[in-house]
């Protein structure tokens, strides 16, 4: 059974928003320059009685560097972020990151995990069934719920990682404000 449908979903919203942000990139730094060059002019302008202009405009200068350079490395840094969090996250929770990561991941486990419930309800014959219909019935629904369960779960982690890198590709409009 194939389920790396949501890994390859999640690879193409994570190259989207994070690797091939060129057009967003562009944009934030368009809108950043002609903010730089209206605080910078509203600065001089406003400071020119001062004498101590060379100071202010370094400061500035500082300023407007870090936040270039904040919108120029967003797509690394949101991976970063996504990476550190993901450990922390395996760390506390005591699984594997590479699991988080991939929730594909989490319904073959869950796959895996709910094998033996499968194999003895399959290993059952109708006769078998008649004597114990109990103990086939909680197989079949440990199985189901298992699977379920497993597919919930990994349902979620992969809306929170769209939802992550969806939102952190608006926030990188918003940067330059």
């Amino acid at each position: 059974m194939d389920v790396g449908v949501l890994d390859s979903i999640l690879g193409q919203v994570a190259s989207v928003t994070t690797g091939s942000m060129g057009s967003l990139t562009g944009m934030a730094k368009s809108l950043f320059g002609i903010l730089i060059v209206i605080d910078l002019i509203l600065a001089v302008l406003l400071n020119l009685g001062e004498t101590d202009n060379v100071k202010l405009i370094i400061r500035k200068v500082l300023a407007y560097g870090f936040w270039i350079w904040i919108i120029t490395n967003w797509g690394m840094l949101i991976n970063v972020l996504v990476d550190s969090l993901s450990e922390a996250g395996s760390a506390v929770g005591g699984v594997s990151a590479g699991v988080l990561m991939h929730p594909s991941q989490l319904i073959d486990r869950g796959l895996y995990i709910a094998k033996p419930y499968y194999i003895y309800a399959q290993s059952q014959n109708f006769t078998q069934i008649m004597a114990a219909p109990l103990n086939w019935l909680m197989a079949i629904l440990g199985y189901c719920g298992i699977v379920l369960a497993f597919g919930i779960m990994a349902l979620q982690v992969f809306i929170t990682y769209v939802e992550f890198y969806i939102s952190s590709a608006l926030l990188l409009i918003f940067i330059p404000w």
